[in-house]
């Protein structure tokens, strides 16, 4: 695996097979809803603690709502590989829900709020002081 430059890409996603450790720093089961047949996936949502890869990068890994794999996503330092790595569940979870997925909480029946954990724009949340 190639590290990427900082100037090529600030978001670069590997999949990674064989995990060693975990320092999960949050995580929420959820369920996924099939729109064909109404079966339910559990799935464990995941983001791990930044490490350093290298003086120019930084990574987290997180689980891919939509392949269910642990991911390397990458930033210049460990703040913007923690929100790119936030944002990427959040696309990737609005994804399935715009394929007629539906996401829940686990063993509910209860809607999870995709966008009250990864609104599209901070600014939108914050007030005028």
């Amino acid at each position: 695996m190639t590290t990427p430059s900082s100037a090529a890409a600030l978001l670069s996603v590997h999949p990674l097979h064989d995990l060693m450790k975990e320092n999960v720093i949050a995580q929420i089961d959820l369920e996924l809803l099939s729109p064909a047949d109404g079966k339910r996936e559990r799935i464990q949502l995941t983001i791990e603690s930044p490490e350093r890869e290298d003086e120019a990068h930084w990574y987290c890994i997180v689980t891919d709502p939509k392949n269910k794999e642990k991911m390397k996503v990458y930033g210049t330092d460990s703040l913007q590989c923690l929100t790119l790595g936030m944002s990427h569940i959040g696309r990737r979870m609005n994804a399935l829900k715009n394929e007629g997925f539906r996401w829940i909480y686990a063993d509910t029946n209860d809607d999870f709020p995709i966008a009250a954990y990864f609104p599209s724009s901070i600014e939108s949340q914050i007030k005028a002081g």
